[in-house]
């Protein structure tokens, strides 16, 4: 997803407008599935200390975060959504079947990030920052994410 501090900024001066709570809420939520997908993967080793810390987060922390609170009804299901499509993704990459469409739903989360810009920025406001997001998302580019898929071990 490029380079992480610059990403950083972006997501949270450029697409959350400096909204601290939005921040944590996105931040967190990221942390959460990247670590998740690293275990599912096994193209990234995951320590015990990871795996604890985003249980723990995805249980105890995401669901107290006052942004995630106040805009559960928003949110939420967009997140259900992002899981399946990633769920999805993955048993087309395990079946064989991957390709543009495995590599553009496994990364549905960033509704979540846009959604989240439109609550603290308004609908304008997402919808032009859209392109920038989606772009940032999917840098790794379809040919590298095919590669990928030969270098991991995936687990049944």
């Amino acid at each position: 997803m490029g380079d992480s501090a610059s990403s950083a900024k972006f997501i949270d001066e450029e697409c959350l407008l400096g909204d601290r709570q939005a921040s944590a809420f996105v931040h967190t939520l990221f942390d959460i599935v990247h670590t998740w997908d690293d275990l599912i993967d096994g193209d990234i080793p995951v320590t015990a200390a990871a795996v604890s810390k985003a249980f723990r987060d995805a249980i105890v922390v995401l669901p107290n975060l006052p942004f995630y609170a106040q805009n559960y009804a928003s949110l939420h299901p967009l997140l259900d959504a992002a899981i399946l499509d990633w769920m999805t993704a993955n048993a087309m990459e395990s079946g064989g079947e991957a390709g543009s469409v495995s590599f553009v739903i496994r990364s549905s989360y960033v509704q979540i990030l846009l959604r989240a810009a439109q609550i603290v920025g308004g609908l304008d406001h997402a919808a032009a920052i859209a392109p920038r997001v989606r772009n940032l998302i999917h840098s790794e580019g379809l040919g590298a994410y095919m590669a990928s898929l030969g270098r991991e071990h995936r687990r049944p």
